[in-house]
């Protein structure tokens, strides 16, 4: 026994070595799981080793500061370091729920007794041991490493309190969108949604934290920002706001929050460094003396450090939290261009890109909620054997998450999901959207009847009240009435859940809408799952009584009314037992109360509704009957069921999944912002739509605020050239999308602003000029129209000619509008195409010769700088979106300025780096202008002739390139006009 102890005691400090390493390679393979589903064998792996590896490093501490000296005990304490980094664990996890976020006082004095333990165990057994040789600087770097790693993980768990959070919120300057999203019908991708994610991450973080920045202005050096993240609908919405939940788990459970610092950097740069030179002196180092398993266990250690280090060091670089410092660093800010190539290249090294679409695929919502129906749950009893051995050894709480959660986990269909996320955003945005007010609707007034003399009852026994929890919520129903206080809210989602369930089985089916119907019982099933399981994510009172009593009541009625020999369903069964006990009454008088009411006050309101939904219909079995309806609590949830409306199986379903979405909306914003950061950590995004909803109600509120024109220095807004001219999208009305689509383009008109630019186009395609008697200009006016005829399309071109007095062409904003107005005016075409020269910009890529479509105009030289004035100088618009001509074409697309100087003054160069322009000249914004006024679609085809941040005078390189680039232009102009014949607006 005594060689048996020995033996173990020798061992035990190597053990705890090993096991903590082996903790810490599980925490940095799995911790990412709990990122989209927190459930499943990897959280059984996750929990333990997290705990685990404290408890193993700490004890391996205490063992090699208390034990004697030796040189064998020297290489073992040369461990020390490594213990202190597998105590706070890899960058992916630095705390495991909310509360370890919290750094109380014990925490902290747990934390300097480690660090206090590792300095004296190094200390004792290296510094003053003796022949320690290469060992002892070799100690010191690892020891010096160690340190800042886990001081790097107290501090990760400081920044992540909700608290320090909110702190840091009001040291924190908005910014809006640091690049453009895409524009028109293109979606938004994965990658593009995380980058703006981090942009708008500020948004995000005042949800979490209930703090809010008001009016304040973004401050970025793009003015166009406000309202980006809405251009592309609630799709666009939803992807960045999962995306930003998704950097909020980051920020409270990763070391993301210090890993991309400055000094985080600096670490990460220097750990392989260290590593590496800590390597080498071991190698130096003599063995003599030294266990061989020590000498193998340290060259583990060093080597799987060394490259963990390169590892970490590849990954913080690649990650878009660097994209977010680089972009807030503004002496850095040259070098997003190499991180993209890096994070290129960094992702192409991940082996999971072989099953993984996108390198952001893990960040996005798995698509699986939790799912829990009283009805299936109160008829179906069976559950899988590893169901009943968890239920076994867990909590009630644990089993049900995992039941509920995770094995009856449902996964949303697509177009279920989109129907839900529509109904949403519509609601959201209904919020936030002024509406006229609207006089009361002069509904009829609900008959009172008078009360029934009936015999007065026998009080109930005080023994039988508390032994019912039934008495307890009748008599707080009474209270809540008595003060005019509606129903507690999870009375509300149980009330009709039995409601929508009674109706959805009950229903006539060959009237059925499948996607409606899917889509109301899925978001059902959910907050019922929400309301059994996760309580603490609703508004009000957490009333588990109230859950289990109806649960109970439901059970009772199921096994004491079932028949034996039944052919329906037994969902379908429960339904209409329900049904019948409520068209029951013990007495003679018909307000009396059902006896289902005298089961449970839940289930007779609940199939009340789903009978009063049921007689609303237009059916032959339903219609006009009336429905006496004074004994129910009103929740308001479907206002046509009090009023004997006739609707349509359709209009109901509406109707009921209209109220459903409002429920969740209200327990999304009323959710204590605790339950959403606990939620994060139980995983993302499984069966956490509540959170997502109060995220994107943040955005549209927070967009509100600071969409409101009394705010003083609100940015100027892009505006898109009016429903018509753009391509249609589920965003637009249906006659908008109609129009835009209808009927092959017929008449095309071509401005230009130089002589030089028309002629090769005239001549391209064989127009003729305008006579005098054929002209359609006013008198005195010196602008020419050339027109023709071109693979079934009539082309008309103009330019604004010569002035009168000097003999040069007329170029300038001036002369661009009165031409394409007067044009617009006497000859109605169906597209304008503004072609002409411009300058590029090198810093963006232009070069000599390209030619570019113009994705969003702007002006650079109307300065106003009077509050909302400032916006209609700048006048900055969204182009009519051409996705087809630029795929087909292969053009290039970049964003153009506008002014009437060909130079480039140092006011006029701050404006065009505000408008993000590649391009400039001096007549598209003035074009685009006109068009928009009388919806007309617009497209801008520029070419570039000189390079305005080049070497050359700009009039110099003007002159020299004007006529090859001309050529260049004149090809390309053809092309898009190939390209238009035959088609339609919206097939462009």
């Amino acid at each position: 026994m005594a060689s048996l102890l020995s033996l173990v005691n020798e061992w035990l400090v190597r053990a705890l070595v090993l096991w903590s390493f082996a903790a810490y390679l599980v925490l940095l393979l799995f911790a990412g799981a709990r990122r989209r589903r927190a459930s499943g064998l990897q959280m059984l792996l996750l929990w333990p080793a997290y705990q685990f590896a404290h408890l193993a490093a700490t004890q391996a501490l205490a063992k090699l500061s208390l034990g004697s000296t030796s040189q064998e005990v020297q290489l073992v304490a040369f461990w020390t370091p490594f213990l202190l980094m597998y105590l706070v664990g890899p960058d992916n996890i630095s705390a495991y729920s909310v509360e370890d976020n919290v750094l109380a006082g014990r925490q902290v004095m747990r934390a300097t007794v480690q660090v206090v333990l590792a300095i004296y165990a190094l200390y004792k057994h290296i510094v003053v041991g003796g022949n320690a040789g290469t060992l002892l600087p070799a100690s010191f770097i690892m020891f010096f490493l160690g340190i800042a790693k886990y001081m790097e993980g107290a501090a990760a768990l400081w920044r992540g309190n909700l608290g320090n959070i909110r702190s840091s919120l009001k040291r924190l300057t908005p910014k809006g969108l640091s690049f453009d999203l895409k524009s028109g019908g293109e979606e938004l991708d994965k990658e593009q949604a995380l980058l703006a994610a981090h942009d708008l991450f500020y948004v995000t973080k005042g949800a979490f934290t209930d703090y809010s920045f008001g009016r304040t202005p973004p401050k970025r050096g793009r003015p166009r920002t406000r309202r980006k993240e809405f251009s592309q609908g609630w799709k666009g919405v939803r992807k960045v706001v999962e995306m930003e939940l998704s950097l909020m788990y980051d920020i409270m459970y990763t070391k993301a929050a210090v890993v991309h610092t400055g000094l985080g950097y600096g670490i990460r740069f220097a750990s392989p460094l260290f590593t590496a030179a800590a390597l080498s002196l071991f190698w130096l180092h003599s063995k003599d003396g030294q266990r061989r398993a020590d000498v193998i266990i340290t060259y583990i250690l060093l080597v799987a450090t060394l490259v963990l280090d390169v590892r970490c060091l590849l990954g913080a670089l690649a990650s878009t939290w660097t994209y977010a410092f680089i972009n807030d660093t503004s002496w850095l800010q040259s070098c997003i261009g190499r991180w993209h190539g890096l994070r290129s290249f960094v992702v192409s090294l991940d082996p999971s890109r072989l099953f993984v679409e996108e390198p952001t695929s893990y960040r996005r919502w798995s698509g699986t909620i939790g799912r829990h129906n009283l009805f299936r749950a109160c008829t179906h009893e069976t559950t899988s054997l590893l169901s009943r051995l968890v239920k076994f050894v867990a909590t009630r709480g644990l089993w049900m998450e995992y039941q509920y959660g995770y094995l009856d986990g449902l996964e949303i269909v697509p177009v279920v999901g989109d129907l839900l996320f529509e109904k949403v955003w519509e609601k959201l945005k209904s919020a936030f959207e002024p509406e006229a007010p609207e006089p009361e609707p002069d509904y009829p007034k609900m008959p009172e009847a008078p009360p029934p003399e009936a015999p007065k009852k026998e009080e109930p026994r005080i023994e039988e009240i508390v032994g019912d929890p039934r008495f307890g919520f009748r008599d707080r129903r009474k209270v809540d009435e008595a003060l005019e206080i509606g129903s507690e809210f999870q009375e509300v989602v149980l009330t009709w859940h039995i409601a929508t369930e009674v109706f959805l089985l009950c229903r006539p089916r060959n009237l059925a809408s499948f996607k409606h119907v899917k889509a109301i019982r899925e978001l059902s099933s959910y907050m019922m799952f929400v309301v059994a399981v996760r309580p603490h994510m609703l508004p009000g009172l957490h009333l588990a009584s109230l859950y289990e009593a109806t649960r109970d009541a439901l059970k009772e009625i199921w096994h004491g009314n079932k028949s034996s020999h039944c052919s329906t369903k037994r969902e379908n069964e429960l339904a209409n037992i329900l049904l019948n006990k409520e068209e029951m009454r013990p007495g003679s008088e018909p307000d009396s109360r059902s006896k289902l009411y005298d089961s449970s006050a839940i289930l007779s309101d609940g199939t009340q509704y789903a009978r009063l939904m049921l007689r609303r219909l237009s059916t032959p079995n339903h219609a006009n009957k009336k429905e006496s309806s004074s004994d129910l609590p009103k929740h308001y949830q479907l206002p046509d069921l009090w009023y004997g409306e006739v609707l349509d199986l359709q209009e109901m379903l509406e109707g009921i999944l209209d109220a459903w979405v409002r429920l969740l909306i209200y327990a999304s914003i009323r959710c204590s912002r605790d339950s959403h950061a606990k939620q994060l950590g139980r995983g993302v995004w499984h069966g956490s739509i509540i959170t997502r909803k109060r995220t994107a109600a943040w955005h549209l509120a927070h967009h509100h605020l600071r969409s409101n024109p009394a705010a003083a220095t609100t940015p100027p807004q892009p505006r898109v050239l009016s429903p018509a001219m753009a391509p249609p999208s589920s965003d637009q009305p249906a006659d908008a999308a109609e129009a835009a689509g209808a009927g092959a383009i017929s008449k095309v008109l071509v401005v230009v602003a130089m002589q030089t630019e028309a002629l090769p186009l005239v001549t391209k395609f064989q127009l003729v000029e305008a006579t005098t008697e054929e002209s359609i200009f006013p008198k005195g006016a010196p602008w020419t129209r050339f027109h023709g005829d071109y693979k079934g399309l009539h082309i008309d071109l103009v330019w604004p000619g010569k002035d009168p007095l000097l003999g040069v062409d007329s170029i300038g904003t001036v002369s661009a509008a009165l031409v394409t107005y007067a044009s617009i005016q006497l000859l109605k075409p169906d597209l304008i195409i503004n072609a002409g020269t411009a300058g590029g910009f090198k810093a963006r890529g232009a070069g000599i010769g390209d030619v570019y479509l113009a994705s969003d105009v702007a002006f650079h030289d109307r300065r106003i700088p009077i509050p909302v004035f400032d916006s209609y100088g700048i006048g900055a618009r969204k182009t009519f979106a051409t996705p087809n001509i630029v795929k087909g074409l292969n053009l290039k697309v970049g964003k153009l300025s506008t002014g009437d100087s060909l130079d480039m003054s140092p006011h006029d160069e701050s404006a065009i780096l505000s408008n993000d322009a590649t391009v400039k000249d001096m007549e598209g914004a003035a074009v685009a202008y006109v068009a928009e006024m009388f919806s007309t679609p617009a497209i801008f085809v520029k070419a570039v002739t000189d390079i305005v941040d080049g070497e050359k005078p700009t009039a110099e390189e003007f002159l020299q390139n004007l006529i090859s680039v001309t050529m260049a232009l004149d090809q390309a102009v053809t092309e898009v006009v190939d390209f238009i014949s035959g088609k339609c607006i919206s097939d462009l």
